[in-house]
């Protein structure tokens, strides 16, 4: 039996909330929890994403499960600057009249604001910038080159579970050049080394 994209990334999402869910820390757990505000982190996380590429009065709309990581310089416990790589995966829609298949990918530059809301969860909103390369099946062409940049910004909360580990939650919406658009919801974690 096989599962549509959404499908595919319902199933994969429920199931890293699930793990997420399990991992949270209880009771005593998350008073011992002591912050490591400052060095270097990574932040693997998977999710939901729906791409938009709009030609005249043609629109092309598809979702599909998309992975992305962070590299994170964390300057204070404030302010971090990092760099990111998504793979947006590949999404199906009707474009021109035909059926369509539209796979994005790249890497950006952000800076991400961090408000402690205690020593275990962290709110953060992020701006950035993003370069990405597409290939639109059939007759769009393809671009490998990362020739395409797009305004990137999210919000997220990290939940510390020890010292070095959290539980991410995230939203992205990129705004990119010729009306191409896209958002990723993504779940995961963060280590700080």
């Amino acid at each position: 039996m096989s599962t549509s994209p959404k499908q595919s990334s319902s199933i994969w999402i429920t199931l890293a909330a699930a793990i997420a869910l399990a991992a949270l820390p209880t009771g005593d757990a998350s008073a011992q929890i002591e912050p490591n505000d400052q060095g270097f982190s990574v932040a693997p996380t998977i999710g939901y994403a729906v791409l938009r590429d709009e030609d005249g009065s043609e629109e092309f709309e598809g979702d599909s499960t998309a992975i992305a990581v962070d590299f994170e310089w964390r300057l204070m416990r404030y302010l971090g600057l990092g760099i990111n790589v998504t793979e947006f995966g590949e999404a199906e829609d009707e474009f021109n009249g035909v059926d369509t298949t539209l796979e994005a990918n790249g890497f950006g530059f952000f800076v991400r604001g961090i408000l402690p809301v205690s020593d275990y969860v962290e709110l953060y909103a992020r701006v950035g910038r993003f370069a990405y390369s597409t290939d639109l099946t059939p007759g769009g062409g393809s671009s490998f080159l990362f020739n395409e940049d797009a305004d990137e910004y999210g919000v997220g909360i990290d939940i510390r579970t020890s010292t070095r580990w959290s539980i991410r939650l995230e939203h992205r919406e990129l705004d990119g050049e010729d009306r191409e658009s896209a958002s990723y919801t993504g779940i995961g974690f963060r280590f700080q080394l």
